[in-house]
């Protein structure tokens, strides 16, 4: 069985031929802590699967069943379902099984019972749920997913897929040839967000009494120990049949984290993904015949959490909230970069000549296709003349012309062109020389144009 642990003759095998062993085992909490709050089952969980994991030269990713163990608080009798997936000789995960129920049952002060529920039982991609393929599907990632990157909730298809591919190879001790073939694909990023669990190391602290939480991070030289990553759902969007049997894997073994014990990116792939913005814009009240106005406001709020998400922060120049003194200093220093303002355009002259559709292939490109109502509604909005004009639905008209902007951002990038915002007015800046003032505005158009966003700046 694939699967064994000796790391310095790695043989190259195809995804079927890996091997695991998966069982569930049932955790009851007898003694709470006398303080807990949410996470805590996570923590002990891990605690009590290390204590037994590393004699036995075992490869563990763990998950709860039901409740997340990163949402999870101890209570007396809460009782915590655990899958497991166990990767090495079989002799090794027989044994681990005994070693963990008599580690938590016989431990003297015990505060959990443990039971086995069912298993091992020997897993390989064969036997896994065939999703059905469409063009998007949901990850709802139950426990952080980590991963290294400029901006905390920008994960790309190609960090996504190395992740999996690295995880995989380092589990089995194997090699699977290149990278799944991820061309194409499109992560929807605005709709996770940061989570993290911060947790006084008493071990590294050598015994010292738990310092208050403190915002501001570690006081008095105290050591902390930091789970982190992004939960909440992830959308892909695009051809999914070349990295599906990549992320059918990566469901039942975890898209990242440690080699040997890890509970970190865990996920559930909903091929059927679920609305996620409809939820706090009912199907009734388009239907009811709200006033224009009322639609707007509602979808303009809905929008609000994940506009925060969906801007770069090297477009910051693009947010209502970037101060006075902030846009003069972004305008000051790419000048004195040889940048010159060869444009100048107000966020409701950006709306009043955008082209609906233009304006609706934006919201379609960030919008989970599963939100019907909001996409339904503001298809009518886009087309409706007080949001073309920027003269009513104020909050709405705000949103879309970040989201056109947000859309635009790849050739402004590809022009070499930059954006600052100052107050409702957005500033475009070009490399000089080579842009005049004199024909700055015909130069810069024939620039957007080419990128295929000329039309709002005429």
């Amino acid at each position: 069985m694939v699967g064994m642990m000796n790391t310095s003759h790695a043989v190259r095998v195809g995804l079927k031929d890996l091997q695991w062993q998966a069982l569930r085992v049932r955790l009851q909490c007898l003694h709470p802590p006398a303080r807990t709050r949410a996470g805590h089952a996570f923590e002990t969980v891990f605690a009590l699967i290390k204590g037994t994991a590393s004699s036995r030269g075992l490869n563990i990713a763990f998950r709860g069943t039901d409740t997340p163990l990163f949402r999870q608080i101890l209570r007396q009798r809460t009782v915590i379902e655990l899958e497991l997936a166990l990767i090495g000789p079989g002799q090794a995960v027989a044994g681990w099984c005994d070693d963990f129920l008599g580690h938590v049952n016989q431990r003297p002060g015990s505060h959990f019972r443990a039971s086995l529920i069912d298993g091992p039982e020997v897993r390989s991609l064969a036997g896994l749920r065939r999703p059905v393929v469409g063009d998007e599907w949901q990850l709802d990632f139950l426990s952080p997913m980590p991963f290294d990157a400029p901006e905390r909730t920008r994960l790309s298809p190609d960090m996504l897929m190395r992740s999996i591919h690295r995880r995989l190879e380092a589990l089995f001790a194997v090699k699977l040839g290149e990278v799944p073939d991820h061309r194409g694909l499109q992560l929807l990023t605005a709709y996770w967000h940061y989570a993290e669990l911060r947790h006084f190391s008493r071990s590294q602290n050598r015994g010292q009494a738990r310092p208050v939480i403190d915002r501001a991070g570690p006081q008095n030289g105290a050591h902390w120990q930091y789970v982190n990553g992004c939960t909440g759902p992830l959308y892909i969007r695009g051809d999914l049949s070349g990295c599906m049997d990549w992320l059918l894997l990566a469901e039942a073994l975890h898209a990242a984290g440690p080699v040997g014990l890890n509970g970190l990116g865990h996920f559930r792939l909903n091929d059927m993904p679920s609305p996620w913005l409809d939820r706090q814009l009912p199907a009734e009240i388009v239907q009811a015949g709200d006033s224009e106005a009322s639609v707007a406001d509602k979808c303009a709020e809905v929008l609000v959490g994940p506009m925060k998400n969906l801007l770069s922060p090297r477009l910051r120049g693009f947010r209502h909230q970037l101060a006075g003194h902030e846009a003069a200093t972004k305008l000051h220093d790419l000048r004195s970069k040889g940048y010159e303002v060869v444009h100048r355009v107000t966020m409701t002259g950006l709306l009043k000549s955008a082209d609906p559709i233009r304006l609706l292939g934006a919201v379609d490109a960030v919008l989970p296709r599963a939100d019907k109502t909001v996409r339904s509604a503001l298809a009518r909005l886009c087309r409706a003349p007080e949001i073309a004009s920027g003269s009513g639905q104020s909050r709405l008209a705000e949103a879309l012309a970040l989201l056109y902007l947000h859309r635009f951002e790849s050739g402004i990038v590809q022009a070499d062109l930059q954006f600052v915002r100052d107050g409702q007015a957005v500033n475009v800046l070009a490399p000089t020389p080579g842009f005049g003032k004199a024909g700055g505005d015909a130069n810069v158009g024939l620039i957007l144009k080419a990128v295929g966003y000329g039309e709002c700046f005429d």
